[in-house]
Formats: C-alpha cells, sequence, structure tokens
C-alpha cells in the first residue's frame, strides 16, 4: 500500500463509518496486502432500531473503491453472528477496503465485486454491500 493511504491500516481502528444501511465499528486490523486491508468490523446496534449515530459517513462520494471498499473495492462483509435484535449478538462482519487510484483499477475492482456477490459457497466469504468513498489529499506545507 503507498505511504498515503488515505487513513487506511491501523489508523481506521475505533472509527465508527457507515456502509449502505449499515453503521459499523472497526474493531481489529486483521491483514494486509499490496492494495488491500481487511478488518474486523462489528454491526452497532443502535442501527438495527434505526437510531442515528454521528459517525463518518463512506458512502457513495465518486471513488469509493478508492479508499473504503471490501472486495478489491467493495465492502465484503462476512456476517459471523445471526441478525441483529434487541438482545441478540452484534454481528461480526469482515470489511475489506482497497485503494484505487485509476479508472482500470476501479473497473476490476466493480467486476471482482459483482463476481463475488454471486458466489454462494460455505467457504467463501458472503458479500453483503459495496461502497465508494473519495480520500482527499492533505496540502503540503
Amino acid at each position: 500500500m503507498p505511504a498515503q493511504d488515505g487513513g487506511l491500516g491501523s489508523a481506521l481502528v475505533g472509527e465508527k463509518i457507515v456502509i449502505g444501511p449499515r453503521h459499523v465499528a472497526v474493531s481489529k486490523l486483521l491483514g494486509e496486502g499490496g492494495f488491500s486491508y481487511v478488518y474486523l468490523v462489528k454491526e452497532l446496534a443502535d442501527t438495527a432500531q434505526g437510531g442515528s449515530m454521528n459517525s463518518t459517513d463512506h458512502r457513495a462520494s465518486g471513488s469509493g473503491k478508492s479508499s473504503r471498499s471490501g472486495s478489491n473495492g467493495s465492502d465484503g462483509k462476512s456476517k459471523r453472528a445471526g441478525s441483529l435484535g434487541k438482545d441478540q449478538q452484534k454481528a461480526e462482519m469482515v470489511l475489506k477496503v482497497t485503494s484505487i487510484l485509476s479508472r482500470q483499477q476501479r473497473d476490476i475492482a466493480e467486476k471482482e465485486a459483482k463476481l463475488l456477490s454471486r458466489l454462494s459457497h460455505p467457504s467463501i466469504i458472503k458479500m453483503y454491500d459495496t461502497c465508494y468513498r473519495t480520500v482527499q489529499e492533505k496540502q503540503k506545507r
């Protein structure tokens, strides 16, 4: 991953973000590769009941695969605990975030996300959603 990772890596741990209809808290960095980071996230219970919360909204902004994504650019998440309810356990999911710097990379990520969304097998993570976020580069002084 380039040095300018748009606030990814371990810096994202502890953040509360919005991915489609889901509000999640980033719990742990699970791993990283050349272009992506993989995190353990937990769905926040107050969103299951329609409550609002103050969090960073990472929904469509133009290049979501630009930084917040999950299947080489899409937010691929795997639900490990049942659905949320008032007295139920929070859902744990996997979030894949990919940095994309060109239109070609975005196209590839979108194709991968589309393919992953069609797959159904116990050994393959189920994809729930994708989103885009444009990262604003900090100006050098």
